[in-house]
């Protein structure tokens, strides 16, 4: 059985309870986030840190130089 119980916040698309599994993750009561948008935003995350990282390796080489 499933069950309509919102909209995600980012892409506006329909979220479902599954016996008794939300298809989402809850970001704060009332607010839900679908799985195919949080797995892109986790990408965009792990992209960001890597270019972090990257800098900062880049900079410590220029300083121990």
């Amino acid at each position: 059985m499933q069950e309509y119980v919102g909209d995600c916040i980012k892409c506006g698309r329909n979220i479902y309870c599954h016996d008794g599994f939300i298809g989402a993750v809850v970001t704060e009561p009332g607010k839900m986030v679908c799985f195919e948008c949080m797995e892109r935003q986790n990408e965009e995350n792990k992209k960001d840190i890597k270019s972090d990282n990257q800098k900062l390796f880049i900079g410590k080489q220029k300083k121990d130089t």
